[in-house]
Formats: C-alpha cells, sequence, structure tokens
C-alpha cells in the first residue's frame, strides 16, 4: 500500500477542522443562549432579564463579526489564495507523473488526487532557465529594486520551475509557491498570504474575544450555579473546556505572523541612467527593505481608516504592485542602504525609522569591484513550512 502523500492529507485535514470548528460554536451558541441565558437568567432562581439581554446582545455581536470574516477568509483561501502560476516545464512533469502514475494501476494517482494536476511533486527539481527571454523575467526587470541571487537574477523555485516575485515562498504543506506566504493553517483549511492575511488577522481577533467572552461568562455562571446547588451542570462546563483552547489558539501572542529573521538574500536595484543596468546591494542582517514601522506596516494589510480595519470587504492595500521602485513599498532600511551607496541624499529621506528609531550593530558595507556600488543583506520574511 502507498503511503499517504503529506499534501493530499494537509488537503483533507483543512476540509475536516473547518466542520470541527462550525460544530463548536454551534454547541457553544446553544449552551449560551439556552443553558445560561433562558435556563438560568430568565427562568432560574433569580431573574435577571436585563442582563440577558446584554450578553445576548454581545454574544451575537461577536459570534457573527467571527463567522463573517471566518467565512471569507475561507472562501479566499479556497478560490484565491495567491498561488504563483507553475512554470511551462512544471505543467509538463505534472502531467508526465500523473501519466506514468496510471500506468502503474493508478497507486500514485490515488494519493495525488485530492490536490489535483496542477500540483507538483514536492520531489521536483527543475533546473533553472537562465535564458534572458525566461518567462516571466519581465516582472523584474521593469521595477528597480528586486529580491535576487548572488548572481544578480531573481529567485528560483525547482519545484514550481518559476522566478519568486518579492516576498513569495514555496509551501512545502501544499507544493506551490504562494505571494506573500504566511503559514500554512489547518484551521481555515489552506495556506494565509498576500490575499488572506488582512482577513485572518480580523478572524484571529474575533475569535480572541469571542472565546475570552463566553469562557468567562460560563466560568462566572458556574461559580454561581455550585454555589447554589451541589450538581455540576455540564452544559456549563462545556465551553469552557472546548473553547479554552481555542482561546489560546487565536490569542495575539499564539498567532504567526509574517517574520523577519536572519537569512540573507541579495537585492537588485537599477541605475535609471542605464536602461536593464542593475547594481547588486545587500542589506545588514536583520534588515528588512519592506520595513515600513509599526503604522505602516499595519496600513499596508488591514487599510487605511478604521472601517477597513474591522469589516472584511476590501483587500490589502499591499496587493497593489503597480509602482515602477519595487513590487512593495520600500521603508527607511532602503533608503539608509541607497544613500550608503551614493543613490540617494540624506536631504531626500523620507521614511520613518522602524521601530522608534532602532539601529542595528555591524559592519558597513564595502565597495564591490564589480558594479561599483556597496553590497547589502536583507532579511526577507520567511514565514514557516516556506523556502
Amino acid at each position: 500500500m502507498a503511503p499517504a502523500n503529506p499534501q493530499a492529507v494537509n488537503k483533507w485535514a483543512g476540509r475536516i477542522v473547518p466542520t470541527f470548528l462550525a460544530g463548536t460554536v454551534t454547541y457553544a451558541t446553544y449552551v449560551f443562549v439556552a443553558q445560561i441565558c433562558v435556563n438560568f437568567l430568565l427562568k432560574g432562581y433569580r431573574p435577571r432579564p436585563g442582563i440577558c439581554a446584554a450578553l445576548l446582545t454581545i454574544y451575537f455581536i461577536l459570534c457573527l463579526f467571527m463567522a463573517i470574516t471566518y467565512g471569507r477568509l475561507v472562501y479566499i483561501v479556497t478560490v484565491d489564495p495567491g498561488y504563483l502560476p507553475l512554470g511551462p516545464a512544471a505543467k509538463r512533469h505534472s502531467k508526465a507523473t500523473k501519466k506514468r502514475s496510471r500506468r502503474n494501476n493508478g497507486t500514485a494517482v490515488r494519493a495525488n488526487d485530492a490536490l489535483g494536476p496542477e500540483y507538483p511533486s514536492s520531489e521536483t527539481a527543475i533546473a533553472r532557465d537562465d535564458g534572458p527571454d525566461s518567462p516571466g523575467l519581465e516582472l523584474f526587470y521593469t521595477k528597480d529594486i528586486f529580491v535576487c541571487s548572488q548572481d544578480g537574477r531573481p529567485k528560483w523555485c525547482s519545484e514550481c520551475a518559476n522566478w519568486k516575485p518579492d516576498r513569495t515562498h514555496h509551501c512545502s504543506d501544499i507544493g506551490r509557491c504562494v505571494y506573500k506566504m504566511d503559514h500554512y493553517c489547518p484551521w481555515v483549511g489552506g495556506v494565509v498570504g498576500e490575499n488572506s492575511f488582512k482577513f485572518f488577522v480580523q478572524f484571529v481577533a474575533y475569535a480572541f474575544f469571542y472565546c475570552l467572552f463566553v469562557v468567562v461568562v460560563a466560568a462566572i455562571y458556574l461559580s454561581e450555579d455550585l454555589s447554589n446547588t451541589s450538581e455540576l451542570n455540564g452544559h456549563f462546563v462545556a465551553p469552557i473546556s472546548f473553547l479554552a483552547p481555542l482561546y489560546c489558539l487565536s490569542s495575539p501572542a499564539s498567532a504567526p505572523h509574517d517574520e523577519t529573521i536572519s537569512d540573507p538574500e541579495v537585492l537588485s536595484e537599477r541605475d535609471t541612467r542605464a536602461t536593464r543596468t542593475f547594481a547588486i546591494l545587500q542589506l545588514a542582517v536583520g534588515r528588512n527593505p519592506w520595513d515600513l514601522g509599526a503604522v505602516g506596516n499595519w496600513k499596508s494589510v488591514m487599510g487605511n481608516n478604521f472601517l477597513e480595519w474591522v469589516l472584511p470587504i476590501k483587500q490589502s492595500p499591499c496587493r497593489n504592485h503597480e509602482s515602477h521602485e519595487s513590487q512593495f513599498e520600500t521603508g527607511r532600511w532602503m533608503e539608509e542602504l541607497l544613500v550608503e551607496v551614493g543613490f540617494m541624499s540624506e536631504q531626500d529621506m523620507r521614511k520613518p525609522l522602524p521601530f522608534s528609531g532602532r539601529k542595528l550593530k555591524g559592519p558597513k558595507p564595502a565597495i564591490m569591484e564589480k558594479s561599483g556600488v556597496a553590497p547589502a543583506i536583507t532579511a526577507e520574511c520567511i514565514p514557516r513550512n516556506a523556502h
């Protein structure tokens, strides 16, 4: 019997977990409305209709916003997850693999059916297309700044057989490159990335307050019920048992996020005085070229006003890649690098310092003989289970 395909397992788990969550919230609603509010607060030994009405109002507001953001999140993750298209070589490899699988009595096909034919094998390693007219290179050469390898070419994914745009990473859980990937989340059944991260943050926030509210209310009235009767009401205990772990998982401290780590990358900066001529630069380790500061980072993902922050309607502003400078807005660290290599004057610096002006210690860049500019190192945001 062929071993289970991890990618197929993840896909099925992503379908089961949302069903479990829906069942948990449905039962929690029954307990909160019928057992706590109606039976205990309205029909109990000391009726409190005012408190009951207030609790029901708060509960359904939180539950409604949590359900809407979760539905929006699952829809985006399912319909528009933000996968980088497969290159021609990866598509050919996928078709050839399925044909070989069918000839082998369909064993491998059954293991991969859940993924569909567009998913390449995780064992695929397709050589980089170094031709000057390689499909997809025009996306990078029309920008002033892009992440590149040591030779100045953009990053290449050997499994998807395509050039990786800035902040794009290959997810080993699904076998595809994802734009601005953050992490694979079984709670929503897919990858949280550029298209869905805003709605993920909104869902985590609403789920956090929903779980906190239900657990606290259930605990308060469980304590009151025990003080008046020696019999333990199992319905009061159930929400605490089910939702307390979900509360911990949805807390801001435990939620995965796009974090900066010390992984050296290279940036390529175009000299506007010469067509298609680039200088290879490096940022100091720990400096993220797209760090816009706390406020700028928040607005680039969540939007520019309060309504965009709380309502799951508009997409993140960072999805707009029409700028000729870079696929994402660059921050103060990039400006400091350009000043160090002589591409910008200090008077032209406009971006705020990230993290309240925190500066990193390290050697200043030296001049590269090849390009005549200083090298750089950028610590790009690389999420878990990605490369």
